[in-house]
C-alpha cells in the first residue's frame, strides 16, 4: 500500500519568491529512506536550502527499523511529498521507481538520504539544462570519509558527450556521473523505464544511467562539483560484494552491445565500461583466493588483453598465494593512486 501523505496546505506555498513558468515544478527531488535516522536530515536540508526554488521534494519511506520514519513524518514543509512502501528494496531501487512514478516535475533528480547537495545544485543543473537543450546532464562531487574531504579539487570544465565518448570516459574516469548529481527529464525515464528493481543489489544505478545515456544519444557534464558523498555512511557499498556473474552493468552493456543497430564505437566503449565494473569482482575474488577460470568469460579479452592475462595467471595460481599476490597489487595501486592524488 502506497500513502501519500502530502500536506493539506501544500498549495498554500509562497511563491513570491519562485520562477515558476507552469503548475507542474521543474524539478521533482526523490530522496529514497531506510534506516538513516542520523543523517536523514542533513540530506532533506539541503534540499530545501536550494538558491534555485522550483522543484518538489518526493521522500520514499521503506520500513525502517530506527527513527526515520518518524523524524520524515514530522516535517511539515509543504514542498515535501512522502509515500511509503510495505518492504524495503535492494539498493533504494524500487523506491526511487515510485518517486518517479508520482513526480510531478519536468525533471527527476535523486539525492540519497545520507549524502548531501551545495545551495546551488539545482541552479547550476537548471543552467546546464537551459544552456544545452540535453535531456540529460550531470555535474561531479566531493567524496568525504571520517577524516573528512578526500577528493581533489578539479578545474570547471563542461563537455557534451556522445553516446560513445560518454562511454568511453565513464569506463576510465573518477566522478562523472553519481546518483546524487545527475538530472534526467521525465520523459526519458517514461521512455526507458526506472530501475532494475528485484534484479541486483549494487549496480543498478550504473545500469540505468547506461540505459539512459544510450537512449539520449548524448550527455552534458561538468565537473563542478554539487554535492557530498559521504563514504563513512554508505551502506551498499560496505556491505554488498561486488558480483562478476550477476552483475547489473555487464549485464546491459551485453544487451546493448548485442543489438545490430549498436554502433562500433559505442559497442567497445560499454565494453571497456563493463570491464571496470567487472575487474571489481575479480579483484574481488582473487584477493580471496577464489578467482576461478570461469569468472574469466565476463571479462573481455580484446579491449584489455594484459589485464586480462594478468586475472588468468591469478586464476591459475593455488588459492594462498593467488591471494597474497592480488592483495600486494592492490596495494600497490592504491600507493600509486595516493601519489598522483598529491602531485595533483
Amino acid at each position: 500500500m502506497h500513502v501519500d501523505l502530502k500536506p493539506s496546505n501544500a498549495d498554500e506555498l509562497d511563491m513570491d519568491s519562485m520562477v515558476v513558468n507552469s503548475s507542474k515544478p521543474f524539478f521533482s527531488i526523490i530522496i529514497p529512506v531506510y534506516n538513516k535516522e542520523k543523517v536523514v536530515l542533513r540530506s532533506i536540508e539541503s534540499a530545501l536550502n536550494q538558491s534555485y526554488v522550483d522543484y518538489e521534494i518526493i521522500v520514499v519511506l521503506d520500513p525502517s527499523s530506527d527513527k526515520s520514519s518518524e523524524i520524515v513524518r514530522s516535517l511539515t514543509d509543504p514542498r515535501i511529498r512522502v509515500f511509503e512502501r510495505d518492504s524495503p528494496g535492494p539498493g533504494g531501487y524500487a523506491a526511487r521507481n515510485l518517486g518517479i512514478k508520482m513526480a510531478e516535475g519536468q525533471w527527476v533528480v535523486f539525492l540519497d538520504a545520507d549524502d548531501e547537495w551545495f545551495d546551488f545544485s539545482l541552479a547550476e543543473h537548471y543552467r546546464l539544462i537551459q544552456e544545452s537543450g540535453e535531456k540529460i546532464v550531470c555535474t561531479s562531487w566531493q567524496e568525504h570519509d571520517e577524516t573528512g574531504l578526500i577528493t581533489v579539487h578539479r578545474p570547471v570544465t563542461e563537455r557534451l558527450l556522445s553516446g560513445a565518448d560518454f562511454f568511453e570516459a565513464y569506463s576510465v574516469e573518477e566522478r562523472l556521473v553519481n546518483t546524487n548529481t545527475i538530472a534526467v527529464k521525465k520523459e526519458l525515464f517514461d521512455a526507458v523505464g526506472g530501475f532494475p528493481e528485484k534484479k541486483y543489489s549494487r549496480g543498478g544505478d550504473v545500469a540505468t544511467w547506461i540505459r539512459l545515456a544510450y537512449a539520449s544519444f548524448s550527455v552534458m557534464c561538468s565537473t563542478i562539483e554539487t554535492a557530498i558523498y559521504h563514504r563513512e555512511d554508505s551502506t551498499v557499498t560496505k556491505s554488498i560484494a561486488p558480483s562478476i556473474s550477476d552483475n547489473a552493468i555487464y549485464n546491459v552493456c551485453a544487451e546493448i552491445t548485442a543489438s545490430r543497430n549498436c554502433e562500433k564505437a559505442v559497442r567497445r566503449s560499454l565494453y571497456k565500461l563493463s570491464n571496470r565494473h567487472i575487474r571489481y569482482g575479480v579483484a574481488y575474488q582473487a584477493k580471496l583466493g577464489q578467482l576461478r577460470l570461469s569468472d574469466l568469460k565476463y571479462f573481455r579479452f580484446s579491449v584489455s588483453p594484459i589485464e586480462y592475462s594478468l586475472f588468468l595467471l591469478l586464476a591459475l595460481l593455488p588459492s594462498k598465494v593467488a591471494g597474497c599476490f592480488a592483495q600486494f597489487v592492490l596495494w600497490l595501486k592504491r600507493a600509486f593512486r595516493v601519489k598522483m592524488d598529491f602531485q595533483k
